[in-house]
């Protein structure tokens, strides 16, 4: 279609804002049903009109030969056996049929290609809102308007002929009675199917409504089969497919039960009027005015009338519902692109391949910004890698590069060129990108990979496919590239179907290339062969690379930091680490590995020494980076918060070592092992255990011991400082000695550890193990005496160490702690 008829077309679609009636609209068709600058089919045009005016004068001159016929008693039969068969099916209407063909095929021609046009020229916007299924099906319904025009020659405007003549010849040939009568049948024809009229579009409209929503959920069933299986849908989905096979059922019984009470009224209506029309003839012949073969010619006249007449409520209903679509149809004709070439547009010429951003926004149509005020600017040949968090508007760049959208402000430079002033096919040759999902289409493998360069040699496609190490795995296919996949390339990876993008882009040779998460679902190695082929193929070109892996940011020239939209760091990886803001921040997120989920686990088998603070004794810990926000609602976060605390109780830890340091005094203790046993409102308090998990000493010794090794590893106490004031976990800490010997036996390095008071000898008797619960708390709390006197009313009271929360006088004074006799 050319721009003048799309200019045209959209000026007279719309009125004062307003759309135009159906039937304006369907005449802003007539250009493409008429064969401009075709001769040829000019000349079938005009040829099929004048079959169409022989054939409307054999309809009124068959029934009047066939009455001359009766009447001279077969005196000429040749005329009536010549007229007849050129009223038959294999005569002029068979004729008019063959000549409408060929400009029926040019219509849909003409019409199929100028929607074709004009979807893929309309911007991002219209394809990201609009559900694709449901355009082409739209679009599929607009484009049978071809069936339209068929109906308008062939039948209504024929039929409206033959009733205007029908009217004339029986007003002449019999009596006004006669025309009288006829007329009367056409109009409650008219009117019986002018009411019926809307009942039957409704349920018409229902009838296709559910008929493509069976085929939507036959379609959606069977593309993604992987996921009905993934969530064991497969029922649910026969399910629904019989419920939609069910309302089809249900809405065409109703519509065929509608068309039936119509045509049953039709034939009513005719058949009462052909029984009055009959009456008068008889009447006419029985009184001598009339022949006999008058009569032939109206009962034969009336059979022909009758058959229009029949069928024309249908044709009238079926061309209703085509003019519906064919507004849907013009709608889209009528939409402009708002993204086009500019009429002084010249081809981009690209040197170098700088890229400029120059105060660059852009927001999605609906939806937040995605891009507002990105500044930056890129030379020829650099490798640029793009980080930031999701959404952050990463991808949006590559759009814009594409002029997929235009900003909102800002302009963007290619070599100092405008890309809005360049023509669209230069920009987009120049340009290539692979992105996140390629798509993959149901056609061979060498039809797919060619699809970037339909020109290209099947050896060049060899190349590639090596370059991404691809070769060898269509190579094992029985069909090799030849081979089908399945539809979006099921029978691939994503990670194959990544490296086919990869090749796809190899193939075309773009100027300035964009590889968004193109490695993402690529092992670390295959990532790496691919990017140093890549950095070969394209040396001294512009390389945008949309990555994760920290090996393929740290390598970039260059490096954007995105956030929210904007780009807040830019640099080399060295810069940015030593600015310690954002990047850096991110970069400890990717570098550091994954923490424990439970509580970290201090003593064990293989526990740091024992002079490490305890508090520091634990793996992964990684205060926050400055580049935070901590009134930023994304990063507080489940994680950031864990982080906080770690690092709040690390600097505690830290600030306690000093201070014993500094008083001499033992410093840490067990119920600072993790910083995972603190709550909010009691930090510093160690996890409560319920007396029934507490081990305590089964025997005392009162004499003096030494520290004995259950493991056959002797040692002293001095050797671990930190275990001496252990018996203080539950009291108060006080310089006075413990005057009754309390057995511990934490783990400490893999080895089993008993204490005994000083100044006396162990005994036979060997103290049970306290193990370490979960969260690392070990509690020590000595046993009670099985047998207690009545006459002592002292308990074996037990008390932790008072904590940084708890007021000075809530606990024990410093009096010696004595168990009852």
């Amino acid at each position: 279609m050319s721009t003048g008829q799309t200019a045209n077309l959209s000026n007279g679609t719309r009125q004062n804002g307003r759309p135009d009636s159906n039937s304006g609209k369907t005449m802003l068709l007539m250009p493409f049903v008429w064969p401009q600058n075709k001769p040829l089919l000019q000349l079938l045009c005009a040829v099929a009109g004048i079959c169409l005016l022989v054939e409307r004068a054999l309809v009124l001159l068959v029934p009047l030969q066939l009455g001359r016929v009766v009447d001279a008693l077969i005196e000429k039969p040749g005329i009536f056996v010549a007229l007849w068969l050129l009223d038959t099916s294999g005569g002029i209407p068979m004729l008019c049929k063959c000549i409408w063909f060929p400009l029926e095929d040019n219509f849909y021609l003409r019409i199929g290609t100028a929607i074709f046009d004009k979807i893929l020229t309309l911007p991002g916007d219209f394809h990201a809102k609009t559900n694709p299924a449901n355009l082409w099906e739209s679009v599929t319904r607009g484009v049978s308007v071809r069936y339209l025009v068929r109906s308008f020659v062939f039948h209504i405007i024929p039929t409206a002929v033959d009733i205007s003549v029908a009217i004339v010849v029986l007003c002449y040939i019999f009596s006004i009675y006669m025309a009288m009568v006829f007329t009367a049948v056409v109009i409650v024809l008219f009117w019986v199917s002018y009411k019926m009229l809307p009942r039957l579009l409704g349920k018409q409209e229902r009838l296709i409504s559910d008929m493509e929503n069976e085929h939507k959920c036959l379609y959606q069933a069977t593309s993604n089969w992987q996921t009905t299986v993934y969530f064991n849908r497969i029922q649910h989905e026969k399910l629904r497919f019989r419920s939609a096979i069910a309302n089809r059922m249900g809405s065409s019984a109703s519509f065929s039960l509608g068309v039936h009470l119509e045509c049953l009224a039709r034939s009513c209506l005719l058949s009462g009027g052909l029984f009055g029309l009959y009456l008068l003839a008889a009447y006419q012949i029985a009184w001598g005015r009339k022949s006999l073969g008058s009569f032939v010619m109206l009962v034969f006249y009336w059979s022909r009338l009758s058959s229009h007449l029949q069928v024309l409520p249908s044709v009238i209903r079926d061309t209703t519902l085509g003019i519906l679509n064919a507004r849907e149809l013009v709608a889209r004709l009528s939409i402009e692109p708002s993204i086009c070439n500019l009429k002084d547009a010249k081809p981009l010429l690209v040197d170098r391949g700088g890229v400029d951003f120059r105060d660059v926004g852009f927001t999605y149509a609906g939806q937040k910004q995605s891009l507002s005020h990105v500044d930056f600017q890129v030379e020829g040949g650099q490798t640029v890698a793009i980080v930031g968090e999701s959404g952050s508007g990463k991808s949006s760049l590559s759009k814009l590069l594409l002029r997929m959208y235009d900003p909102a402000h800002g302009t963007i430079f290619i070599d100092g060129q405008n890309i809005q002033s360049v023509t669209l096919e230069s920009l987009r040759d120049s340009v290539g990108v692979v992105p996140q999902e390629p798509a993959i289409f149901h056609d061979t493998i060498m039809n797919n990979v060619k699809y970037s360069n339909i020109f290209a040699r099947d050896e060049q496609v060899y190349e590639a496919c090596k370059v991404v190490g691809l070769h060898g795995l269509f190579m094992s296919f029985q069909e090799g590239y030849q081979t089908f996949l399945g539809e979006y390339g099921v029978s691939l990876s994503s990670g194959e179907r990544q490296r086919m993008g990869i090749a796809r882009i190899i193939l075309r040779d773009p100027k300035i290339l964009f590889l968004d998460e193109v490695m993402n679902n690529v092992d670390s190695n295959t990532e790496s062969i691919v990017l140093q082929a890549l950095k070969k193929l394209y040396m001294g070109r512009t390389i945008f690379i949309v990555s994760h892996r920290l090996s393929t940011i740290a390598s970039a020239d260059k490096i954007l930091v995105f956030r929210r939209g904007r780009v807040v760091e830019q640099g080399d990886h060295n810069s940015l680490l030593a600015a310690n803001g954002y990047y850096s921040c991110l970069w400890s997120h990717l570098a550091r590995p994954k923490p424990p989920t439970s509580a970290v686990k201090v003593l064990g088998k293989k526990s740091q020494p024992a002079g490490t603070p305890l508090a520091t004794r634990e793996v992964n810990r990684i205060p926050l980076g400055r580049g935070e926000d901590p009134n930023d609602p994304v990063d507080l976060s489940m994680s950031n918060v864990g982080k906080w605390f770690l690092h709040k109780a690390n600097e505690r830890a830290k600030q306690k070592e000093i201070s014993h340091l500094a008083t001499g005094s033992p410093g840490g203790n067990f119920a600072d092992v993790s910083p995972f046993q603190r709550t909010i409102l009691k930090p510093d308090a160690p996890e409560f255990i319920p007396f029934a998990q507490r081990h305590s000493a089964e025997s005392r010794d009162r004499h003096t011991g030494s520290c004995t090794n259950e493991n056959q590893h002797t040692g002293t106490s001095e050797q671990f400082p930190e275990h001496n004031q252990v018996g203080k976990e539950n009291m108060r800490q006080t310089p006075h000695p413990l005057t009754v010997r309390e057995t511990l036996s934490p783990l400490v390095d893999g080895n089993v550890v008993s204490y005994t008071a000083h100044g006396g000898m162990s005994n036979d008797s060997t103290a049970s193990v306290l193990q370490q619960v979960d969260n690392g708390v070990v509690l020590a709390y000595p046993r009670k005496a099985r047998k207690r006197t009545r006459k002592s009313k002292r308990r074996a009271a037990v008390r932790r160490k008072l904590t940084e929360s708890e007021p000075v006088e809530v606990g024990f004074g410093h009096e010696p702690y004595m168990l009852p006799t």
